[in-house]
């Protein structure tokens, strides 16, 4: 685990003091620059800060750009930068009248940052589209995404974007949420052709957005792919309503009614899709199909990346012909390290996993300390990031074909990762090979044939191509750390742990012809059992943990709990309680077409703080996850209109008033200058707090609080990188500003919440 807290020291001055100021001191290692007009001098180094002291001759709005910084903040008012080398939209800020302090936070510098006259009404930026491929002689209706810039300092509503109306494309129009001031939202649209497009044409797209009376306009070309070339499409992602694409090579020889092989293909660091693509050759009996992980780094294939390869895989399967039954699961590099973590967390979706030079797990690969490792009361913290263990999850591919591809002298990622995956699988499973290629590195192509070996390996595919998942196993061995990020496999479902977020194990068999399961289970609560496949309706015997029952089976999955006198028949899914669909913590509710709602009824610097932690959190989603985060003040949150779609609300309950509208008796409320834990009271204006929580009337939506007692305890909640890989936080976390200096030490109260949300009980931790 990184750290639940940042610990940069110019960071935390920010949060106390709200702003960087004062003079910039040798003694503290700045160097002065020379700067010239509007633009800021790059910082040296591939790490540190650079500022700025701007003179502005009145109050004006001008826009950022720039490259190779994680963030800037403006007057102590924080943006997020570009964390992938690629161009991300400028950005509108406010300067004030006289001298703005502006400091650059440089990530894979040296970064070049330069301000831009700012327009007076809606604006669309050419940077960072996502948009679709035109494939020859094909129809498309598609998506795609274009920033709009606010750079007003009102909400910008009655927003539509118009696509097409000239050359081959039909004009459709398309409303777009609402955009907050001083803000970019990379908005979707609808791509509709009127007519096919024959190989060679051009096709320019025509793209206008208006708001009220003001308009912009603005044309994108899309790539024309002649027919056997791979090609782009995009899709509506269901996490945020974003945009996101997927690349695809078709078989060298399709032919109409038939079903082919499917491989998901996940790239490295610093690739994406089309360029994962470009070193594969055609192969005759699958598709390749490559997501993007949302952005060439991404989430490393966890996390939300993990979810996009399967939001891809689901888009594949509907619009292609594909088996289901020969889905395999192959990458390189960052992408191996995605082939083991996909394949052991949807252990249900693949045939095979192919792994090459993919490192087994981040705490290995960063050389990093589970949390429980370093301050043992804080071992809560280790639960959470269980799920990105790919090693405690190894079981779950005992029934897979595993092909692992591994140079001996790679320098990059270590074969003893290679190594030792393999030698743990080998003892649960014989269908594993593993293939270590003598004195060949990270990258290597030793073959005359297309497609760079250390990722299109002819005995690879080869492997790949013979194996076939079964469509009913008689077996299932089956682990998860959590229901919400991994519950079935085959015809087994995990439904709730008896520890949350501990690791559950279950192995269970069925026999047909006696009509008897047998399942040995750990931290396994209540499961469902679907045995359609094998029997018909009538009683079942039921085996669990060495208790045998008979159970009525009415063809509907079986669903069983535990009870204090063994166990029985579940009743019908109490959506109050965690389940699959809603079982926290924190992070999950950025899962669900969240909202992020700001409060506007407190004091000026509270409704500030909120407002600028909100925007921070919209663009540090945008340029992390090539995501889409609708952004709304609390006056303006209609509970009605927004249903079932989960919430962020930032500040605290007397200023936001979406708490009372979506919290029903919450456990842990924080306030102005207080936050109650159960019956336990922490006093101060200087604290934090994360929590998640069910929403009120919704069976699936869960709501997040980024709360501060006060505006620095708004701040202090900057210092939880929450959209970071491997970064986890429990149910509810409160801490106070000491966590800068202290770590676990600054935590007040933390807990992993019961099965009804309560901390009745809960799984705690704190001081």
């Amino acid at each position: 685990m990184r750290g639940p807290f940042s610990s940069e020291p110019i960071l935390e001055r920010l949060i106390r003091e709200g702003d960087l100021a004062g003079p910039l001191a040798a003694s503290e290692g700045w160097t002065e620059t020379a700067a010239t007009g509007d633009s800021i001098p790059a910082s040296p180094t591939l790490s540190g800060y650079a500022a700025t002291d701007l003179e502005s001759p009145d109050e004006r709005v001008v826009l950022v750009r720039g490259r190779g910084h994680a963030w800037l903040a403006v007057n102590g008012a924080m943006l997020a930068g570009e964390w992938n080398g690629i161009a991300i939209p400028s950005m509108p800020v406010l300067l004030k009248k006289g001298k703005n302090r502006i400091l650059v936070r440089t990530a894979r510098g040296p970064s070049t940052i330069a301000l831009e006259a700012a327009p007076s009404g809606i604006a669309i930026d050419r940077a960072d589209t996502t948009l679709p491929d035109v494939r020859a002689g094909e129809p498309l209706d598609g998506w795609g995404a274009v920033h709009l810039v606010n750079p007003t300092r009102k909400t910008l509503e009655g927003i539509e974007i118009a696509a097409g109306g000239t050359g081959p494309f039909e004009r459709v129009t398309t409303r777009v949420a609402s955009i907050p001031p001083l803000s970019v939202k990379k908005a979707p649209f609808r791509i509709r052709l009127g007519r096919k497009v024959p190989g060679g044409e051009s096709a320019v797209l025509a793209v206008s957005a208006t708001a009220g009376s003001e308009s912009a306009a603005a044309a994108f070309k899309l790539r024309v792919r002649a027919s056997g070339l791979p090609w782009k499409e995009t899709f509506l992602s269901r996490i945020d309503g974003s945009v996101q694409y997927f690349a695809v090579r078709p078989p060298r020889h399709q032919e109409p009614g038939r079903r082919y092989g499917l491989v998901l293909e996940l790239h490295g660091a610093s690739a994406e899709a089309t360029l994962q693509l470009d070193g594969m050759s055609p192969k005759e009996w699958c598709f390749v199909v490559a997501p993007t992980n949302r952005r060439p780094f991404g989430f490393n294939w966890e996390e939300w990346g993990r979810k996009d390869a399967i939001e891809v895989l689901d888009a594949a399967e509907e619009r292609l012909p594909i088996d289901p039954l020969r889905v395999h699961l192959a990458g390189h590099s960052m992408g191996g390290h995605g082939a083991w973590m996909v394949g052991v967390t949807h252990p249900d979706r693949f045939a095979t996993v192919a792994p090459s030079a993919g490192w087994k797990s981040l705490f290995t690969y960063m050389h990093l300390e589970h949390p429980g490792e370093s301050d043992a009361r804080h071992a809560i913290f280790d639960r959470l990031v269980g799920p990105c263990d790919p090693v405690s999850l190894l079981p779950n591919l005992r029934d897979h074909g595993v092909y692992v591809l591994h140079g001996d002298k790679d320098t990059s990622v270590s074969v003893e990762d290679a190594r030792t995956m393999v030698a743990d699988l080998r003892r649960i499973n014989a269908d594993v090979r593993y293939n270590e290629v003598a004195g060949e590195g990270h990258v290597w192509d030793r073959s005359e044939e297309p497609g760079l070996d250390c990722l299109d390996l002819a005995d690879m595919f080869e492997f790949l191509s013979r194996r076939v998942r079964p469509e009913a196993p008689r077996k299932v061995t089956f682990r998860t750390w959590n229901p919400a990020t991994s519950a079935r496999a085959a015809w087994v479902t995990v439904e709730r742990q008896e520890k949350h977020l501990a690791l559950s194990r279950l192995d269970a068999e069925v026999f047909p012809e006696r009509k008897r399961v047998e399942v040995r289970t750990t931290n396994v609560a209540a499961l469902s059992l679907d045995l359609a496949s094998f029997m018909e309706k009538g009683e079942v015997e039921v085996d669990l943990d060495g208790a045998s029952k008979r159970l009525s089976f009415t063809g509907a999955p079986l669903r069983i709990e535990r009870a204090s006198g063994g166990f029985g028949p579940a009743p019908p899914l109490d959506p109050a309680t965690k389940n699959p669909s809603r079982y926290g913590p924190f992070k999950s509710a950025f899962d669900r077409r969240f909202v992020l709602v700001y409060g506007t009824g407190g004091t000026e610097d509270e409704n500030r703080a909120a407002f600028e932690r909100a925007r921070y959190d919209a663009s540090l989603w945008a340029s992390r996850s090539n995501g889409s985060a609708d952004v709304l003040a609390d006056t303006a949150f209609d509970p009605v209109a927004l249903r079932d779609r989960s919430l962020v609300l930032y500040g605290h309950r007397s200023m936001n008033r979406a708490f009372d509208l979506v919290l029903d008796s919450p456990p842990v409320v924080v306030d102005r200058k207080r936050v109650r834990v159960g019956e336990r009271t922490f006093e101060g204006s200087d604290l934090a707090c994360l929590l998640a929580l069910p929403r009120k009337g919704s069976e699936t939506a869960l709501v997040a609080v980024v709360g501060g007692t006060g505006p620095v305890g708004m701040r202090l909640s900057l210092a939880t990188a929450y959209f970071g890989a491997g970064i986890a936080f429990p149910d509810f976390l409160v801490f106070g500003p000491d966590a800068l200096s202290t770590g676990y030490g600054g935590i007040r109260a933390a807990g992993i919440l019961d099965d009804r949300w309560s901390l009745e009980r809960a799984f705690l931790s704190g001081p």
